[in-house]
């Protein structure tokens, strides 16, 4: 049996967004690109989409040691810390 193109297409985009939703991760729903403490980022610039959750607990982005950060948080998007001393956005000097 031959699929076409556009459905073999669908059966991967079926495929990824279903291991997407098993991982309870959104695609293109987050910071990029990420930072941690062993390795913050200095100078970058950093685009935000969707709605990123504590990417960098107890932060929503940022381990607050980040300097010299440009970040876009796009149209619609949300940067968000659930813990009580968390920061939405958190960086040493942005």
């Amino acid at each position: 049996m031959s699929f076409s193109f556009p459905r073999k297409l669908g059966v991967v985009i079926g495929f990824l967004l279903a291991a997407n939703s098993a991982t309870g991760n959104a695609f293109a729903q987050q910071c990029t690109p990420a930072t941690t403490t062993a390795m913050p980022l200095n100078n970058t610039t950093v685009i935000c989409t969707g709605t990123v959750t504590n990417q960098n607990t107890p932060n929503g982005y940022g381990t607050g040691v980040e300097t010299g950060l440009t970040i876009n948080v796009q149209a619609n998007a949300t940067v968000t810390a659930t813990a009580n001393f968390g920061q939405g956005i958190s960086v040493g000097n942005g």
